[in-house]
């Protein structure tokens, strides 16, 4: 589960870095679904994965930044941990 979600995080950074998000969306919606929502969703997902929790939003600021069309902060690079860091933390 673990490195799933560290290659999910490497995957969405490298595509939204590359300027390639849409790659992101599942082909069966990608022609239906609302282009600005899923970009606008992707970039604030990767405001939720930062390593330090102060460089990550609340939710209510979330919430803010999904229902309106303000510019978003850029995110960072995401931290990521491998099974082993976790062990070693532990």
């Amino acid at each position: 589960m673990i490195q799933m979600l560290t290659f999910m995080d490497t995957s969405a950074w490298k595509l939204f870095t590359d300027g390639r998000p849409l790659e992101l969306v599942s082909k069966s919606i990608v022609e239906t679904c609302n282009l600005f929502e899923a970009l606008r969703s992707i970039h604030v997902g990767l405001l939720c994965v930062q390593e330090k929790p102060e460089d990550r939003p609340t939710m209510s600021y979330v919430v803010l930044m999904l229902g309106n069309e303000d510019a978003l902060p850029r995110p960072k690079q995401p931290g990521f941990f491998t099974e082993r860091d976790l062990i070693e933390a532990a």
